[in-house]
């Protein structure tokens, strides 16, 4: 349902899972130049829909649009968790987000599906911007700018 390159230029495929409510999406990771299947990570999410690599940091970030329960979507961050799994550090709660991109400044925009439009009313899918999800870090002043001396 979602894929990205990473940072070291392997695909990433986003694998969502059974709409039954489960945790059982997965992310599995292939060699596009040898054309083969590296690794599969367990995410402890539901429903993954859409992932991104953050321009600055690298970090992965993803979707889950929780079908069994969609006002309980999320936005994740996934984290390497040992050979087989990764963790899903939730970021925050959404209602039914489909997909993510980042900006070149490290700015999220997630789209939400919403409901479609009819006779009564409009449609209401929903793009958000979070800003700096995946700015640079801010750098520590040095030593001398960051006390107080008097001198």
């Amino acid at each position: 349902t979602g894929i990205a390159v990473s940072p070291e230029g392997y695909l990433a495929i986003a694998q969502m899972g059974t709409l039954d409510g489960g945790a059982d999406s997965v992310l599995t990771f292939y060699d596009p130049e040898k054309n083969k299947f590296m690794v599969s990570f367990e995410t402890g999410t539901h429903d993954l829909t859409g992932i991104a690599y953050g321009p600055k940091r690298g970090r992965l970030f993803a979707t889950d649009f929780n079908w069994a329960d969609k006002a309980n979507g999320a936005l994740v961050k996934l984290v390497a968790d040992g050979e087989d799994k990764c963790i899903a550090e939730k970021i925050l709660t959404l209602d039914s987000p489909t997909a993510l991109t980042f900006a070149e400044n490290g700015d999220l925009y997630v789209t939400l599906s919403g409901e479609p439009a009819s006779e009564s009313k409009s449609p209401s899918g929903k793009l958000i911007l979070i800003k700096g999800l995946d700015a640079e870090p801010k750098k520590v002043a040095d030593s001398k700018k960051a006390t107080d001396s008097k001198e």
